[in-house]
């Protein structure tokens, strides 16, 4: 068999959501990354600076990120929002992604449990346990746990605030035009991404549409 063709899956391979997020040890060579362009990964993310893939050996479309933590060692807020931006915005692209450390258990247990946390409403002790029943071993010491503890305070603060300042706005009627909104002057970002779900569109949507539905308020409290 040619050896373009030879592939197999790195260690410690599976998925956490399917066609969303997949967990693995360190891909070492081409073929474990050719296994991972036939399971569909287009974002594969590297936080283990000590073990990397071989980047030339990268399939033609896959995209790499890194974030790099030492081992053992627990990432901070800073590092895992990093790590959920890369994921929102492969919601929006259709990306699906692998992360990595050395052998898939600390730092990318870290990782998957938190977006779990994110993305699945999970609370840390829920996201831990079901992430230790689907890939045994995974987050591996105490502040480890705690930084995924920390996340989610970081988030609860975030919704919580966010929560407070929309329900500051004036009560809408049944249907709202968006110039009637405000929202070309207020958060208009924000809206946009929030919107593109609750279109019939496949692809983000790249303005503001006409009229805006007055479940707006469910829609802020669901992302946020």
């Amino acid at each position: 068999m040619s050896q373009k063709r030879i592939m197999y899956a790195p260690f410690n391979f599976s998925w956490v959501v399917p066609d969303k997020l997949a967990c693995t040890g360190w891909p070492q060579n081409a073929a474990n990354l050719r296994f991972l362009e036939k399971e569909g990964i287009t974002h594969l993310i590297t936080l283990s600076m000590e073990r990397k893939p071989p980047i030339d050996d990268l399939p033609k479309g896959m995209k790499w990120s890194q974030i790099y933590i030492e081992e053992f060692k627990a990432p901070t807020v800073k590092e895992i929002n990093q790590f959920i931006d890369i994921c929102q915005r492969a919601h929006f692209t259709k990306d699906v992604i692998a992360v990595h450390c050395r052998q898939g258990r600390g730092r990318t247990g870290v990782m998957a449990a938190c977006y779990l946390v994110r993305f699945q409403d999970f609370t840390p002790e829920m996201a831990i346990v079901q992430l230790r029943v689907m890939r045994p071993g995974s987050v591996e010491t105490y502040k480890q746990e705690r930084a995924v503890v920390k996340y989610y305070d970081a988030l609860r603060g975030i919704r919580e605030e966010r929560r407070r300042e929309f329900a500051e706005l004036p009560a809408l009627p049944e249907r709202t035009t968006a110039v009637e909104l405000g929202l070309s002057r207020w958060k208009m970002p924000v809206h946009i991404s929030m919107l593109h779900r609750y279109t019939n569109s496949e692809k983000p949507i790249k303005k503001i549409p006409n009229s805006l539905p007055s479940y707006v308020c469910k829609m802020y409290n669901d992302n946020f």
